[in-house]
């Protein structure tokens, strides 16, 4: 809304300025002493500040004067709109419920009024803003649907009602379950409809049983079975409508219904169980092999860890007091065997064919060697050997036989082993592979084959082969010098052949050495050259032997260079040659003489006494000796010296023969002089579970190297050397005793050994019983033995007494009590016992909720536990100061509030307790409130969306319903449309937990009212129109105004004739009814069609067609034509032709008729015929030369007629009247030659479109 701001105009104010009919405006004046306001509709005042209401649209200068003839003292403007005309649409207005309607409002205003907001109202309470909604009504009935608009102006905000607009058919199905036995069998229910009972509705029932009905009344029905039953009760009404009500009936205690995929299943197969039972509480018990020891889930899920048959509990609970419960069980199947056999173990063929065969043949499925493919119990695995050369060293190559079976009911199980697979490895050796011719051989055959050799071909090289059977060893002589390759083919037993890696026999002949010595007498250290001279090439080394086997030589040389180190001495020279392995020996005549002295020192440890070492001189040919130890330096041959530590000591001789003139000759010696030494320490006493450290690291000069150095041996365990010189052991009880053995780098020993005595603790404790639940008197006996005395005992509970005796108060599904000895030696044992508690438990339920309203009943159920034999006994607290012992109470509570119930239950047999807790709620009925936008108002006219806002009083979760008239809504805050009269409109506040309030109000809504009544919907141009207000009511004056800015008061009837513009096809009709009773205002609309006719047309001279005309209708407002002509004949068309036959003035009359027949125009033209006049034009000469000018000869017509205009016939004759040319156009050729120049006739025929025909005759002159 657009508020103006009022302004002083030339000494007056208005309030407003623009508005909407009736248009109420505050005149105010500041400069006159006298008033005179023209108002500019016919009307004025006198008063200073006048207030004026504009009953019909327009702008309105307003002016103010001091007398009716004076100046104008200041004017202000007043725009006056029409109401805003609004009109809504629906594509669909009818149908069953969901009906689903597109709704949109069209709009009539002044362009200056704008929509800011719009506000729909459907009739069930539903409002939005949306500009064009769509709403679905779920609800049956006829609703209203009304829309609001919002705009720029003050007083241009409208409403638009369309009553029982939207037709809504359908039914609402509805029936009760009244139990009337439902714990022992026959299970009794009633039932009742509770649908509103409509004319013509058609009843279905279906009770689940087998039972079906097509009354009204369900009535009484008996179930032999206990389960859950779907009971359907389906409404057809008169308009085919339907729905339908399931329920679901759970009869007696709950059905139980599991579905296992298998009732045998493999070792942690997960087991998934499809409970479809009617329960709505379940507790699932397994065992403790199982993943989980229980569940409260509907469809659990589990697996067990051991084979065997296992046992699972159900109890289910449902809403009401009944409770069922079941076992079943579960084979769970052990791993399938899977082991196996094969044969061979061992095989050589290429393929190799190993038969395999399961040990367990029972089973479903087997699988070979990871193959996909199912074989069978005994089947055949193939085995292909890698491709390799004959001489390759056939090393056994391993095969992993695998086998995967599957039993019965799936389980799986696989084994792998081993066979092998080895072709023989044929294979020999020889006495000797060279020598001299003639050359025998002796080939013992070394093949190696997991079967015996079946036979061996030797293949010597020569040519000559030989075949043995069951002998591996033969000979064979070379008789000629050469290089020969041998070989060997064996077969074994299976049949399988390998060809051995052959050998290179050489056989050669003698060859005498020829060799010289450049000195044959040297000293000890001089080198000798020796030099061969033979010439021979089939020589293949040469080889000098001398110095006792130390000469030294490259065999390929004929050179050779020795130095004599070792010893003094006349050492022999012997030469061989070889050729193919024949080696020819020959001694030289002259021996080598080597003269001097070598150094040897040789010495000796006592163990007994290693600090005094014997050294003795083991030096050749020395006849003279010098030591040095230390500083000292003596001569003697052999003698002691003590050392006076233990030490690495150097010691050097010298050895000198003093006859040869050689030098002397010294060496050294390296003597390590020890003391060794063996110690470790080892306490008199030990406890058995001690860990004692051996450390043998204070023993002395011991050589630990190379996996030894201490040697430890106990009475108690075997012996175990190493190099670390610590070990750490646990002493058995008794009287033990260990020993050290070390040795140093002499080999020199040292033992030592240590007793100990260890004591030993024996634990041992027992009770009656391992399982129990909590609380429980526990009773372990201590029946523990030691070797010394127990001085003390802890309990993992806390006791410190021998023997443990112990109430338990804490639940535990697993308990593991420990006993720690202790003896007066400070040795330590343990021992302990594991014990399974359980627990006895009950599973509370509450009916009708947990939630009720205050002075509504709780009914308590809990399930009884008889897992161990025996049951329980209940005493409830309901935390409002009362108890009750009953397994299964009723209480009802006094006041509002959160109370938390404790269900205390014992079990009889053992005394074991425990305590639920379950909390419930009682909550205070509702309080309906609410308010709405018309609160409090004097006067509400009709019609008018009223919105309703929800200010209720609720404890926990409502259903609002309201009933808006004769409409419902289950919105929190609804709008909804009224007409006129008196509504009601109640609140009623459902809570879930059964209880409700209702607030009632009583809105009216006043106004005039009447209808316009018209004797016409349509009017032809100044026809007349009669118009009547018909049923007024509350009507104290009212203004007829019309579209044309006429304005009518108090007339009844009113007749009038509408001068309007042929443009003007719609008026609108308002009628503003005012009321004096209540200063409410209506205004009825309506609106006129006006069928204007105006006839005219043209007429269009064809001007080829001598007389044909063409009259074209410009009629506006006219469906149809008739037109008249002098000669009395009549055509009808918008558009037609016409031919006047003779020269003169012709009328033509067109009478135009509307659609409204009654609706006609008349008009009428003159056509003038003139005298006919020749259009065609004929030439007398052309020249067809080529130039592009009069080249041709036709007809020739004006521009403007040559698209009208066809030459039907030319024809050209020459002078002897012979047809020289027949086209429509002749271009001056006689067939396709030129024609000579003279004159020519022509006849020629021309049609004007198709209406009238020209001919001629002529000459034409042609020129050249």
């Amino acid at each position: 809304m657009s508020i103006f701001i009022p302004k002083i105009i030339s000494g007056q104010m208005a309030d407003i300025k623009e508005g909407c009919l009736p248009l109420k405006v505050n005149f105010t004046s500041t400069t006159a002493s006298s008033y005179y306001w023209d108002f500019n509709d016919g009307t004025f005042a006198t008063e200073q500040n006048p207030s004026h209401i504009f009953t019909k649209a327009g702008t309105f200068k307003v002016s103010i004067k001091d007398t009716p003839t004076g100046g104008i003292k200041g004017e202000v403007t007043i725009k006056v709109y029409e109401l805003p005309v609004l009109t809504i649409t629906g594509d669909t207005l009818e149908g069953c419920t969901p009906l689903a309607v597109n709704f949109n409002v069209q709009i009539q205003a002044n362009p200056a009024i704008t929509t800011s907001e719009y506000k729909w109202t459907f009739g069930d309470g539903s409002a939005t803003n949306a500009k064009s909604p769509k709403y679905t009504y779920k609800k049956v009935g006829d609703f209203d649907v009304a829309v609001g608009i919002k705009t720029n102006f003050e007083g241009c905000d409208v409403t638009k009602i369309n009553p029982e607009y939207v037709h809504v058919h359908g039914v609402n199905a509805k029936f009760d379950i009244i139990t009337v036995s439902e714990c022992v069998a026959p299970y009794i229910y009633d039932f009742k409809n509770t649908t509103t009972v409509e004319e013509g509705n058609v009843y279905s029932w279906d009770f689940g049983n087998g039972n079906k009905s097509a009354i009204y009344e369900g009535g009484s029905q008996n179930y032999t079975q206990s389960g859950e039953y779907k009971i359907s009760l389906q409404v057809t009404n008169k308009n085919g409508c339907k729905d339908t009500l399931i329920q679901t009936l759970s009869a007696g205690k709950p059905a139980i219904k599991l579905a296992l995929k298998r009732d045998s299943v493999c070792l942690d197969e997960r087991i998934v169980v499809n409970n479809t039972s009617s329960g709505a509480k379940f507790v699932w018990t397994f065992d403790a092999t199982a993943s989980i020891p229980n569940s409260i889930l509907r469809n659990p899920q589990w697996h067990y860890k051991t084979p065997g048959l296992k046992v699972v509990r159900l109890k289910i609970g449902n809403d009401n007091a009944c409770i069922a419960d079941t076992s079943f069980m579960i084979f769970v199947e052990p791993l399938p065997n899977a082991a196996f056999t094969f044969s061979p173990m061992i095989g050589c063929k290429n393929p190799l064919e190993i038969t395999v065969i399961a040990d367990d043949k029972s089973h479903k499925e087997y699988y070979w060697q990871n193959s996909s493919i199912q074989g069978s119990a005994i089947d055949k695995v193939i085995i292909t050997d890698p491709r390799r050369d004959s001489l390759y060293m056939h090393y056994r190559d391993t095969v992993f036989l695998k086998l995967m079976v599957k039993s019965v009911i799936g389980c799986t199980n696989e084994s792998v082993d081993t066979a092998y697979h080895q072709i023989p490895d044929a294979y020999f050796l020889t006495t000797k592979t060279s020598g001299c011719v003639p050359l025998t051989i002796d080939f013992q055959d070394a093949s190696y084959s997991h079967v015996p050799i079946k036979s061996i071909k030797w293949i010597f090289g020569d040519g000559q082969t030989m075949v043995q059977s069951n002998v591996d060893k033969i000979s064979h002589t070379y008789t000629k010098v050469g290089e020969y390759y041998a070989k060997s083919i064996i077969e074994n037993m299976d049949g399988c052949i390998d060809t051995s890696a052959g050998l290179i026999i050489r056989v050669g002949d003698f060859i005498a050495p020829k060799i010289t010595i450049d000195k044959s007498e040297i000293c000890l250290g001089d080198t000798v050259n020796i030099n061969f001279q033979n010439t021979e090439a089939v020589i293949d080394g040469y080889h000098i032997l001398t110095d006792d086997g130390r000469f030294d030589q490259c065999w390929t040389k004929k050179q050779a260079r020795h130095t004599f180190l070792h010893s003094p001495g006349t050492y022999p020279v012997t030469a061989q040659i070889d050729y193919n392995g024949c080696i020819t020996e020959q001694t030289h005549g002259t021996p080598i003489t080597v003269k001097g002295a070598k150094a040897n020192i040789g010495y000796m440890i006592n163990c007994g006494d290693p600090l005094n070492v014997m050294f003795n001189s083991k030096s050749i040919g020395a006849d003279h000796v010098q030591w040095e130890i230390l500083d000292s330096m003596l001569i003697d041959t052999s003698f002691q010296y003590r050392f006076d530590s233990t030490s690495d000591y150097t010691i050097k001789l010298w050895a000198i023969n003093t006859h040869d003139n050689c030098p002397a000759d010294t060496t050294t010696q390296e003597v390590f002089v020890r003391q060794i030494k063996a110690d470790f320490a080892l306490p008199d006493e030990v406890c058995d579970t001690d860990a004692i450290q051996l450390d043998g690291s204070r023993s002395q000069d011991v050589n630990a190297d190379c996996s030894k150095g201490y040697l430890w041996k106990y009475s108690y365990s075997r012996p175990i050397e190493t190099v670390q010189p610590k070990r750490t052991t646990f002493i058995p009880a008794g009287d033990q005793s260990i020993q050290l053995i070390v040795e140093d780098v002499n080999g020199c020993r040292d033992t030592i050994e240590r007793k100990v005595k260890s004591f030993g603790i024996y634990p041992k404790i027992e009770t009656d019983k391992l399982e129990f639940c909590v609380p429980f008197n526990l009773k372990i006996n201590n029946l523990s033995k030691s070797d010394a005395p127990i001085s003390k005992w802890t309990w993992s509970t806390g006791e410190t007494t021998e023997h443990l005796q112990k109430t338990i108060t804490k639940e535990f599904a697993k308990m593991t009590i420990f006993l720690k000895l202790e003896d007066v030696k400070g040795c330590k044992d343990s021992v302990a016992l594991t014990f399974t508690g359980y627990k006895p438990y009950s599973d509370v339920y509450v009916k009708p909720d947990a939630t009720v309203c205050l002075g509504g009943d709780f009914q308590f159920i809990a399930t009884d536990y008889v897992d161990k034999g025996s049951k329980l006994s209940f005493n409830w607290n309901f935390g409002d100061g009362n108890t009750n012992t009953l397994q299964n109470p009723t209480h009802t509570y006094t006041k509002p509030g959160i109370f938390t119930v404790t269900t205390a239950f014992e079990e009889i047999s053992s005394g074991c307790k425990d305590t639920t807790y379950t909390n419930v709620k009682v909550v205070n009925p509702p309080k309906a409130i609410f308010t709405s936008t018309q609160d409090n108002q004097a006067v509400i006219c009709h019609p008018k969306i009223i919105e309703f806002t929800n200010y209720s009083q609720v404890d926990g979760e409502v259903i609002y319903l309201w009933e808006l008239g004769k409409n419902t809504s289950l919105l929190k805050d609804p709008s909804a449309a009224f007409p006129k009269g008196t509504h009601k409109v109640s609140l009623i506040v459902n809570s879930v937990y059964g209880c409700a309030d209702t607030l009632t109000k009583t809105y009216t809504l006043v106004g005039p009212e009447g209808k316009i009544k018209k004797d016409k919907t349509r009017l032809c141009t100044n026809e007349k129109l009669t118009l009547e207000l018909t049923n007024p009511v509350d009507v104290h004056q009212y203004t007829w105004q019309f579209g044309d800015g006429t304005n009518y008061n108090n007339i009844n009837p009113l007749v009038k004739t509408f001068e309007l513009d042929t443009s003007i096809h719609y008026l609108p009709i308002e009628l503003i009814l005012k009321s004096e009773q209540n200063g409410c205002d209506l205004i009825v609309r309506d609106s006129i069609i006006f069928d204007h006719v105006v006839a005219n047309f043209d007429i269009i001279d064809t001007t080829l067609c001598y007389g044909l005309v063409e009259l074209v209708s410009h009629s506006t407002g006219a469906s149809s034509y008739q037109w008249s002509f002098a000669d009395g004949s009549q055509q009808t068309g918008a558009t037609i032709q016409h031919i006047f036959a003779n020269v003169g003035i012709h009328p033509i009359q067109l009478i135009a008729i509307g659609t409204n027949q009654n609706c006609k125009d008349t008009i009428t033209k003159e056509y003038d015929l003139p005298v006919e006049t020749d259009k065609v034009l004929y030439p007398n000469i052309f020249t067809p030369n080529g130039d592009g000018e009069n080249d041709l000869f036709t007809a020739v017509v004006p521009d403007q007629y040559k698209n009208k205009m066809k030459v039907k016939t030319l024809k050209i004759f020459n002078r002897w009247g012979h047809l020289v040319s027949e086209t429509p156009v002749w271009d001056g050729k006689i067939n396709g030659d030129d024609a000579p120049a003279e004159v020519y006739a022509y006849y020629i025929e021309v049609e004007f479109d198709n209406c009238r025909t020209y001919s001629k005759k002529g000459n034409i002159t042609l020129i050249r």
